[in-house]
């Protein structure tokens, strides 16, 4: 479809995929130095675009602790927003499913790799779909976030390595390699999904897979485990296009019709 998006500076229009991957790509609020000050000068500069996401327990009432907890769920991908003082963490939506149709957004929130925790302002899902989109004001925190550059997932090659961070093993990248659609993966979702050979564990949820030039090509959502050995290791993403169609639909407001 053909998406009209009025911009905080200019009008913007989108006819393909394409022009929502560059349109989301354009971000750069990001201060370089902040990773050498954390100590990560050793760590791919994607990695600081991959937060922490789950539920913000406030303290309880007349208790000495003033500061809320943090009950990690999965992770998340920051990119860019419709507005330049925003930006979106894109996850899974079963990261919160027990809240059902009802996701209460003060218990969402990401932390980012410095420890700082954020609550959104927006939130747009869709638990048949599996996407979450989060907006987040950037205000203070332009210098801690390296947006997301995205790759048309349409266009990936199967036998393409892709990187992403296991809980177990935070801080070290892990691999694997784009594989060949499975039927297997009608038994995790009806809506086109990519399929990984990869190690996947409980946590990565959420979590970018990249290239080994930084671009995202999609979101892991499920792995399987079977005995059977054609089965172990085999994941599955949800591909970045349909993220970015998604926050394209739910998040210009007024600003955004379809011809």
């Amino acid at each position: 479809g053909r998406f009209d998006s009025r911009h905080d500076r200019a009008l913007t229009t989108f006819t393909t995929i394409d022009d929502v991957v560059r349109y989301a790509n354009a971000a750069n609020f990001y201060n370089d130095s902040r990773i050498g000050q954390t100590k990560r000068a050793d760590v791919p500069l994607w990695r600081s675009s991959v937060v922490r996401v789950g539920k913000i327990i406030p303290p309880v009432k007349d208790s000495s602790v003033k500061e809320p907890s943090f009950e990690f769920q999965g992770y998340g991908g920051v990119a860019g927003a419709f507005r330049d003082d925003r930006f979106f963490v894109f996850t899974d939506a079963h990261l919160f499913q027990e809240f059902q149709h009802d996701l209460d957004h003060e218990l969402m929130g990401v932390r980012l790799y410095d420890g700082t925790l954020l609550k959104p302002t927006r939130v747009a899902y869709d638990l048949r779909r599996d996407y979450l989109v989060m907006e987040f004001p950037l205000e203070d925190v332009s210098t801690k976030l390296k947006p997301l550059k995205f790759f048309n997932s349409a266009r990936i090659q199967v036998g393409k390595t892709i990187n992403y961070i296991k809980p177990s093993s935070e801080g070290v990248v892990s691999t694997g390699t784009i594989a060949p659609r499975d039927p297997l993966v009608k038994r995790f979702d009806q809506n086109p999904l990519i399929t990984l050979d990869a190690q996947i564990e409980r946590g990565c949820s959420g979590c970018p897979i990249v290239d080994e030039n930084g671009y995202v090509y999609g979101f892991i959502k499920a792995f399987y485990y079977s005995e059977k050995p054609e089965y172990n290791g085999k994941s599955f993403a949800i591909r970045s296009n349909d993220f970015l169609e998604f926050a394209v639909q739910k998040f210009a407001g007024d600003r955004i019709r379809r011809s």
